[in-house]
C-alpha cells in the first residue's frame, strides 16, 4: 500500500513512528503523523506553520491531552514512593537495567501499529487522504 504514496507521505509515516516513540505511545495516531509532517522541510509543513501550527505547539497540546507516558517523580515522592529505592530493589532481584526498555522491544525500536483512526486517514484504494 505504501508504494503508491508520494515520497513525502512515506517519510511522514516512517517518521511518525519516531514521534510515537518519543511520546511513549504504543500506537501511531493522527497526532504522530501531524508531528512528523511538521518536522519536514516541505511545502505542506510550511503552510501549516504559516497558520500557526508548529511542532512544539502540537507536542504541548498532545502531552497536555494524553500525557507523555513519563512518571511524575514529584507526585510519587509526595505519596512516599522513592523511585531510587524502587530501582535498587528491582535490580537486586532481577539484575541491573531490569526497568530499562530492551533495545529490541516494539515500543523502543520495532514496528508500532497504527490506531484505527490513523488507518481511516488513507483511502485503501488510492493511498491518498480520504475526504
Amino acid at each position: 500500500m505504501f508504494e503508491r504514496f508520494t515520497l513525502e507521505a512515506r517519510q511522514t509515516v516512517v517518521r511518525a513512528q519516531d514521534e510515537a516513540r518519543r511520546l511513549h505511545s504504543g500506537r501511531i495516531g493522527t497526532e504522530h503523523l501531524l508531528l512528523s509532517l511538521l518536522r519536514q522541510p516541505t511545502p505542506s509543513a510550511a503552510v501549516l506553520t504559516r497558520h500557526g501550527l508548529t511542532h512544539d505547539a502540537v507536542v504541548e497540546a498532545v502531552v497536555g491531552y494524553v500525557g507523555d507516558g513519563d512518571l511524575d517523580a514529584d507526585a510519587l515522592t509526595a505519596l512516599g514512593i522513592d523511585l531510587d529505592a524502587v530501582r535498587t530493589s528491582v535490580e537486586a532481584s532481577f539484575g541491573p537495567g531490569a526497568l530499562d526498555r530492551p533495545t529490541g522491544s516494539t515500543a523502543s525500536a520495532g514496528h508500532i501499529p497504527f490506531t484505527p483512526a490513523r488507518r481511516r486517514c488513507w483511502s485503501s484504494r488510492s493511498g491518498r487522504p480520504s475526504r
